[in-house]
């Protein structure tokens, strides 16, 4: 599971556009995990 959200979290960032906070988000990597959960829940 963790592999697969790493391996998914890049294409997050750039798909999203909003480069600092996606990538201060990255930097926390617990919050990363619940930041792309709600992206794939949006979509």
């Amino acid at each position: 599971m963790k592999k697969i959200i790493e391996s998914i979290k890049p294409k997050f960032i750039l798909d999203a556009g909003c480069g600092v906070g996606l990538k201060l988000e990255n930097m926390k990597n617990y919050n990363v995990i619940g930041f792309d959960y709600s992206l794939l829940g949006l979509h």
